[in-house]
C-alpha cells in the first residue's frame, strides 16, 4: 500500500506539471516562427519533472514515486490505443470504399463542378468527347460560367486555338486544337464534384470530405458512388508536447499531445476520381487555368444565353447580370434581358446588387419597366418557391437606381409599394425585403433624414398586420435597420404570439441584444420584466424542441425582482 501511495502521488505531480504546461498560452506569431523552439522547452522541463521524480524516489528509497512516470506513461498510452480503437469502430467502413462504376466510364460527356477541374488531356487522349468545366464564383461558390473544351481539327481549328493548344502541338498534332465554348446551360453526362466540409490540411476535424459522381439525364442528377476522406483528433502514444502536428493515419505514431487522424481514402480529389474512372495510370494532373480563346458572342447571342443561364439553379446572379450588362453595351435591353434582371431579385443581396449593375446604365423608360416587372415579382405570392431574403441589407439599396429621378410618378410607385407592404398577407420575406427596399430609396436621403424617414414613417408599416405575416415583415424590416428599435420595444413585444417559430430568436436579439439577461444585475425596469416573462412564455409554446433549446438572448425563468412587477 506504502508502495501504491507514492506512485499516487507521483501520478498526481505528473499530471499537475502536465496540466500547467499544457495551458500556457503563447502569441499566435511567436508559435508561426519559433514553435519547434518553445515545443523543445516545454519537453525539456517535462522530461526534468520526470527524471527528477525517478531520481528522487531512488534517492530516498521511495519506489513508488520512482514507478510513477512509467505507470503515467502507461496510463496515457492506454488511452491513446483505446482512443484508436473506438475512433476505428465509429467510421462507417463505406468510408474506406473505393467504388467505380461502368456506368460512370462509359460516359463521353465530363462534366466537373468544383476545383480542381481536370487537364484537357482527358480530351486529347480521346476518354471523353466534351468536357464540361463548371467555373465557380469564389465568393459564394455558385455557378460563373459553363465552359465547353473538346477536339478538333483541320479547318475547324483557328489560329489562334492552334497556339492555346500548345499540349497537342508539344504531341506533334499540329492539325488539331482544342475547341472551347461557352454554354448556357449544363448538358447532360458525368458530373464530378467535390465537397469540402472539413480543412484537412489545416487542422480540421471532422467527417468527411467528399467526392461524389453522378449521372445527369435530361437536367437530372441521379448519384452513382462517392469517396470520403475524414479526419479525427487522438491522443499520441507519448505524452510529449508539439504544436502543428502533422496527420497520420490509424494506429500510426503521431506528435504532440494528440494528432489527426486521417481516414479515409489518401486522395479523393476530381482528377483522381476521373482518372479512376477511365482507367488512367497515373492519373491526370489538374488543370492549370488560364485564359482561354472563348468564340465572342454577338449582343443577342449573349442576351440569349444569359436568359437562359438566369434559369439555372445555384447561378451566380454576378455572372448573369455581366451577360446583361454585355448585351445592353451593345446596344441591346428588351423585354428578355428585362425579364431575366427580375428574375434575379430574391436571391438574397447579391441578386439585388447584380441587378442594380444592370439598371445603373439603363435610360429612364428601361427603368419604368424594370421597376414595374419587380414590383411585379414583389406583389405575385409564391411566384418563387427558391427565393430567399438577404441577411443584412443597408437602406436606402437602390439609391443608384435613381428612382426618383428616373420615374415619372415616383409617387403613385410609392403609395403603391406601401399598399402591397401594409396589405398583402401572403408574401414571403424576401418581397417584404424588395418592398421595403423601394420605399427606402423613395423616401427622404441623406443623414439624418433618412433615418427618421425609417424610424417614424417605414417602421410603423409593420404594426398594421395582426396576422402571421408580420412575423416576415418585421424580419425584413429588422434586417434593413442597424438601430436598435429601443423606444417601440414594448409594441414589439406585445406581437410575440404573431413571430413564427424560426423568426423567433433573430426577432428577440435583433430587438433586445441581451438586455432580457442578468435582469437582476442590470436594476432592470419593471418594463423589461414584464418583456422578458412574455418572451419566456413565448419560447415555451415553440413546438420543436431543438429550436426551443436555442438561446434566445433571455433568462428563462425569469428571476425575481424586488422591481419585478407583481
Amino acid at each position: 500500500m506504502r508502495i501504491l501511495g507514492q506512485i499516487v502521488v507521483g501520478l498526481l505531480i505528473l499530471t499537475v506539471a502536465f496540466v500547467l504546461l499544457g495551458v500556457v498560452q503563447f502569441p499566435v506569431l511567436m508559435l508561426a516562427f519559433v514553435a519547434p523552439t518553445i515545443a523543445g522547452l516545454m519537453n525539456f522541463v517535462w522530461f526534468a519533472v520526470m527524471i527528477g521524480l525517478v531520481i528522487y524516489g531512488m534517492a530516498r528509497s521511495k519506489p513508488g514515486l520512482a514507478l510513477s512516470p512509467l505507470v503515467f506513461i502507461a496510463i496515457w498510452a492506454g488511452a491513446s490505443v483505446v482512443g484508436q480503437w473506438r475512433l476505428q469502430k465509429s467510421i462507417d467502413p463505406k468510408v474506406w470504399d473505393r467504388p467505380i462504376s461502368p456506368e460512370a466510364s462509359a460516359q463521353r460527356t465530363l462534366i466537373v463542378k468544383s476545383p480542381p477541374t481536370v487537364d484537357n488531356k482527358i480530351v486529347a487522349d480521346g476518354r471523353v468527347d466534351r468536357l464540361i468545366k463548371l467555373r465557380l464564383d469564389s465568393s459564394n461558390q455558385k455557378i460563373s460560367s459553363i465552359e465547353e473544351v473538346s477536339l478538333a481539327r483541320g479547318d475547324a481549328c483557328s489560329a489562334e486555338e492552334k497556339q492555346a493548344s500548345q499540349q497537342l502541338q508539344n504531341e506533334r498534332r499540329s492539325d488539331e486544337c482544342f475547341k472551347w465554348r461557352s454554354l448556357a446551360e449544363i448538358p447532360d453526362g458525368l458530373v464530378i464534384e467535390q465537397f469540402y466540409r472539413i480543412g484537412v490540411n489545416n487542422g480540421g476535424s471532422g467527417c468527411c470530405n467528399e467526392t461524389q459522381a453522378r449521372l445527369r439525364t435530361g437536367g437530372q442528377e441521379r448519384p452513382l458512388f462517392s469517396w470520403y476522406q475524414g479526419q479525427a483528433y487522438v491522443l499520441s502514444y507519448f505524452p510529449l508536447f508539439g504544436f502543428f502536428s502533422p496527420s497520420t493515419r490509424p494506429w500510426e505514431i503521431g506528435s504532440g499531445i494528440s494528432h489527426p487522424v486521417r481516414y479515409g481514402l489518401d486522395e479523393i480529389d476530381s482528377p483522381k476520381m476521373i482518372s479512376a474512372i477511365y482507367g488512367v495510370t497515373p492519373p491526370y494532373a489538374s488543370d492549370r487555368g488560364g485564359p482561354v480563346p472563348l468564340a465572342t458572342l454577338s449582343a443577342s447571342e449573349t442576351l440569349d444565353q444569359a436568359q437562359t443561364f438566369a434559369k439555372l439553379a445555384n447561378v451566380s446572379p454576378k455572372s448573369v447580370a455581366a451577360m446583361l450588362i454585355a448585351a445592353r453595351d451593345k446596344g441591346i435591353v428588351d423585354q428578355r434581358s428585362i425579364d431575366a434582371a427580375t428574375s434575379l431579385v430574391g436571391r438574397e443581396s447579391e441578386g439585388w446588387t447584380a441587378v442594380t449593375d444592370f439598371a445603373k446604365g439603363l435610360t429612364n423608360d428601361q427603368t419604368a419597366l424594370l421597376v414595374e416587372k419587380v414590383v411585379q415579382r414583389l406583389e405575385t405570392p409564391g411566384i418563387c418557391d427558391e427565393c430567399i431574403a438577404s441577411q443584412s441589407v443597408a437602406n436606402p439599396s437602390l439609391r443608384e437606381w435613381k428612382l426618383s429621378e428616373r420615374l415619372p410618378s415616383a409617387q403613385a410607385l410609392l403609395d403603391r409599394v406601401i399598399r402591397i407592404f401594409v396589405e398583402h398577407h401572403d408574401l414571403a420575406t424576401w418581397q417584404y425585403e424588395g418592398c421595403l427596399r423601394i420605399i427606402t430609396s423613395l423616401g427622404p436621403q441623406g443623414y439624418p433624414a433618412a433615418r427618421n424617414y425609417m424610424y417614424k414613417s417605414v417602421r410603423p408599416l409593420i404594426f398594421f398586420d395582426d396576422t402571421l405575416a408580420y412575423s416576415d415583415k418585421a424580419i425584413a424590416m429588422l434586417r434593413g435597420t442597424h438601430d436598435r428599435p429601443s423606444n417601440e420595444v414594448v409594441r414589439l413585444a406585445a406581437k410575440f404570439d404573431l413571430v413564427r417559430d424560426r423568426d423567433l430568436k433573430e426577432y428577440m436579439t435583433r430587438i433586445w441584444s441581451g438586455e432580457l439577461t442578468s435582469l437582476p444585475q442590470r436594476n432592470a425596469s419593471p418594463e423589461t420584466y414584464a418583456i422578458a416573462t412574455k418572451a419566456c412564455a413565448r419560447i415555451a409554446r415553440i413546438s420543436d424542441p431543438v429550436l426551443r433549446a436555442e438561446k434566445f438572448g433571455v433568462d428563462c425563468p425569469v428571476p425575481q425582482s424586488s422591481r419585478a412587477p407583481k
